[in-house]
């Protein structure tokens, strides 16, 4: 695995942010990039899909994920899936268990521009804006969900990462290009970032062309 050295400073720029949103298109390695970030930190992750625009599914996978990592008492899965409980009570007794977690998690929902359903990304904007500290959220995603980002961002409790900081140097793509075998000079490696940008995905193609 590459060492996304940008990435890492990037999350330094910043430190404990609520929430850390990657957005790059496809081939920015965004997903690898995010399983760096847990040094001290224990990772409960999520892949979302176009399934999962169902509140209740929603919050049952995210508290299930986060069981990986800490201990969720049953009558928060039991609120969650109970009708007549409002959603705001079920995120608050899942809010609540996080309090008791002996160790800072990160959540990543992955491919999480899939939830579009306004009710699951209610249910989630609710649970970002009152994550207790140090617990973060990582949200993983080819374009920007429709959440209130902005007010996060005022508040300086965003870290907004993307293909700027997915890029990678020279450094980090002559690693990339020696873990698939692609035999090339440093010149050579050079030329490819600086016509690719950094893009990972592109440069490795590159790669596999001038070879």
């Amino acid at each position: 695995m590459v060492t996304r050295t940008r990435v890492r400073e990037a999350i330094r720029s910043l430190p404990d942010p609520r929430l850390i949103l990657v957005v790059a298109p496809a081939g920015y390695g965004k997903t690898r990039a995010v399983a760096q970030m847990g040094t001290g930190t224990s990772i409960a992750w999520l892949t979302v899909d176009d399934g999962d625009n169902d509140p209740v599914q929603l919050l049952t996978y995210l508290a299930a994920a986060l069981e990986r990592v800490t201990r969720i008492n049953p009558d928060v899965f039991a609120a969650i899936s109970t009708k007549g409980t409002s959603m705001r009570t079920a995120i608050g007794r899942l809010l609540a268990a996080l309090e008791d977690s002996p160790a800072p998690i990160l959540l990543v929902l992955d491919d999480a521009h899939l939830i579009t359903d306004r009710t699951c990304l209610d249910a989630l904007s609710e649970f970002i804006g009152h994550l207790p500290a140090p617990h973060q959220v990582a949200l993983v995603a080819r374009q920007s969900p429709d959440l209130p980002v902005h007010g996060w961002r005022a508040r300086g409790e965003v870290l907004e990462i993307g293909p700027a900081e997915l890029a990678m140097d020279e450094r980090e793509s002559a690693a990339l290009i020696q873990v698939h075998g692609i035999p090339l000079s440093t010149e050579s490696i050079g030329g490819i970032v600086a016509r690719t940008e950094g893009w990972p995905a592109l440069t490795l193609l590159a790669a596999i062309a001038a070879a």
